[in-house]
């Protein structure tokens, strides 16, 4: 532990902490809600500012701030697995991850880092991840699946 901030809070690194939310479920479930709520702020910023959707309308864009999925992935839990199928937008909100193929680490992925953007605007049939994509630290990750994709497209389609 480290002492921060105001006199008396204490700031617990996140390697000493892990193995402590490991052996407790109901901690990592609370953890998870906490980080959720408290990042669900950054959502919008971040979608408007992904250079994926640059000539997208800014309509469209909230839409997609709105329907996404929000989610926490903990060091070493997988986040996409390699050779699944899946049709979703993975961005890295804020933390870090690594792709790996067949074991081998390829790529990090830090905040504002997108992964899945050819299963997303493609026809997902047959199409499957590439890597196994893990987080290294723990990760705040946006999720647009291709059907949320698809609605705000129909409602906004000169997108």
């Amino acid at each position: 532990c480290s002492k921060s901030g105001a006199p008396g809070s204490w700031m617990i690194a996140q390697e000493k902490a892990m193995p402590i939310i490991d052996k407790h479920p109901k901690a990592r479930k609370h953890f998870t809600s906490l980080i959720i709520t408290h990042l669900q702020t950054s959502v919008p910023s971040l979608i408007l500012s992904l250079p994926l959707f640059y000539d997208f309308d800014n309509k469209f864009k909230t839409l997609l701030g709105l329907w996404c999925e929000k989610r926490v992935y903990f060091p070493g839990q997988h986040i996409v697995k390699e050779g699944c199928g899946g049709s979703r937008l993975c961005v890295i909100n804020l933390g870090r991850s690594t792709l790996e193929k067949k074991g081998i680490k390829i790529r990090t992925y830090d905040s504002g880092s997108l992964f899945g953007s050819n299963l997303l605007l493609s026809d997902p049939t047959y199409k499957v991840y590439l890597g196994t994509l893990v987080a290294v630290q723990t990760c705040h990750v946006v999720i647009i699946t291709r059907q949320v994709y698809l609605q705000a497209l129909e409602k906004y389609p000169g997108a």
